[in-house]
């Protein structure tokens, strides 16, 4: 079966098992793989993904006000839609941010909480906080930030 990358939503692996997961938004795919190792496909393929998803989110300042809204991760740059029907729309109403310098942590994994720190948020004393609908997204979510700090912190050659 041929898999575009553009339909691919996250890639992750078993190193103990050999095998690479790859999940569209209808189904996954298991590969197994013994030959160039399933850790080796995941950095290769991960860069041609889009995270996205349905994610509760809340600023440090008002935790007890949540909004759903509809997030796209491309690159290093994060983007929420207040829905998933206005990714595509032009001039939509969005909000972005860079996640280039940004700190990710799993602050609250049994309630699938994410928080994220940027500079400018740091400045103004506030971090974001994403909470994941399902265990699905909040490891589809995790793998793909923590990826991408891990790609960040690597130093330039």
């Amino acid at each position: 079966r041929e898999i575009m990358c553009s339909q691919i939503v996250t890639v992750s692996s078993r190193s103990k098992y050999q095998e690479l997961t790859i999940s569209t938004s209808k189904t996954d795919y298991v590969l197994i793989d013994n030959f160039i190792g399933p850790v080796i496909w995941v950095r290769a393929i991960l860069p041609f993904t889009c995270t996205q998803g349905m994610l509760k989110v809340a600023s440090s300042r008002r935790f007890l006000v949540s909004k759903k809204r509809y997030f796209v991760l491309r690159g290093n740059r994060l983007t929420g839609y207040k829905k998933e029907s206005l990714i595509h729309q032009v001039g939509a109403k969005s909000s972005t941010i860079s996640l280039a310098d940004a700190k990710i942590d799993i602050s609250d994994p049994r309630n699938l909480s994410i928080s994220i720190t940027t500079p400018e948020f740091s400045q103004a004393g506030k971090k974001l906080i994403l909470t994941a609908t399902s265990t699905r997204e909040f490891n589809k979510w995790t793998s793909a930030l923590m990826a991408l700090q891990v790609g960040s912190s690597t130093p330039a050659a």
